[in-house]
């Protein structure tokens, strides 16, 4: 019996040194990618972007932003609802507030990358204009990350920072929803940004990044295949009678109906993770998770980025023949470089708070 319990233990040995040596090695990969994507925006606010049409610039980084905002929400919800309504302790909760404060920290980035210049950046976090609603949103993002912080490394009983976590996370969605829907001019972020589906995409990247790291239960996946299913009626639905709206706004639909990104985003992020998730399911098996973890925030992420290109696509003035849309290689090097910022603070985290719980 001693040394069934001696192999077993040395097999939870190997197990553990096996995945820490595979965390050290994504940190240096992502170590890597991020001084890279750093390079190219120092480039971008000494000399600017070469070869586009400054149209469509930024929509990269919007989208990003969105969506790295969105999926540190929906994680610091979930987990504060977990931790509010369940017994402290359990690395699982951990690794949410970890998540989370990534993710956060991956917005800010993302902001950064969108002013454009360090001056804007300074402007942005000494502005004395709170009431504009850019500003609450940066802030709230700012109390959000604290808390996500606080809660991986404060010990003894949390519950009430987990309860202040969930009010400033719905705070957050909140007031990015009014950020967007008060931008008159973009009349479609309103309805595909703002309060309507875009709650379905916060629990979408919730669900999706709970598979990304680790956190694979039955509930889980039945839950992202649900919320999969409504996005994707959701979506379809207000295509469908966005078409039928005259002026500006029907234009916008029908720009986001020959959208191939918007179709990339509902096919690959969409109805692929969900049939991935029906056949998982059925055959009860693990391998597709992260396949499926994957495709689905690259669906939520594809399908704004199609709602920023094609809002723009339609001016509110002619302005002209326009340019259309396009991936440019500087931007993706910087969306992956500080795409990479998240996995690095998130797997010093997890190298360094690892082994304590809740």
């Amino acid at each position: 019996m001693e040394a069934g319990v001696e192999v077993t233990v040395n097999q939870l040995g190997k197990a553990k040194e096996l995945q820490n040596r595979t965390g050290r090695i994504l940190l240096g990969i992502a170590v890597l990618v991020f001084l890279v994507g750093l390079g190219f925006w120092i480039k971008q606010f000494t000399t600017g972007f070469g070869g586009y049409s400054a149209q469509y610039a930024w929509g990269l980084f919007i989208a990003a932003f969105f969506t790295a905002a969105a999926g540190g929400a929906g994680v610091l919800i979930l987990g504060s609802i977990i931790h509010f309504f369940s017994k402290p302790g359990g690395n699982y909760l951990k690794l949410y507030y970890m998540g989370a404060f990534a993710l956060f920290v991956t917005a800010g980035f993302f902001i950064m990358a969108d002013l454009g210049a360090p001056l804007n950046v300074f402007k942005l976090v000494f502005t004395s204009n709170f009431a504009a609603p850019m500003i609450a949103d940066f802030w709230l993002m700012v109390a959000c990350a604290l808390v996500s912080l606080f809660m991986v490394f404060l010990k003894g009983e949390k519950r009430i920072l987990s309860l202040v976590g969930l009010i400033c996370a719905l705070a957050l969605i909140i007031v990015q929803s009014w950020l967007i829907s008060s931008t008159n001019i973009q009349q479609l972020w309103g309805i595909t940004m703002g309060a309507g589906s875009a709650f379905l995409q916060v629990a979408i990247l919730a669900f999706a990044l709970l598979l990304l790291i680790g956190q694979e239960t039955k509930n889980g996946k039945l839950a992202l295949a649900a919320v999969l299913l409504f996005f994707l009626a959701v979506s379809l639905t207000d295509l469908v009678t966005g078409l039928s709206v005259s002026g500006r706004l029907g234009l916008q639909w029908l720009a986001v109906s020959k959208s191939i990104v918007f179709w990339l985003g509902i096919i690959l992020g969409v109805v692929a993770p969900l049939l991935l998730l029906l056949a998982n399911l059925a055959a009860n098996y693990k391998s597709s998770s992260v396949v499926v973890s994957i495709l689905s925030i690259l669906g939520v992420f594809l399908t704004k980025l199609s709602y920023v290109w094609c809002s723009q696509a339609v001016p509110a003035i002619d302005a002209g023949p326009l340019t259309s849309p396009s991936f440019h290689l500087e931007e993706i090097i910087i969306v992956l470089g500080f795409t990479a910022v998240g996995v690095i603070i998130y797997q010093c985290l997890k190298l360094y708070k690892g082994g304590t719980q809740l």
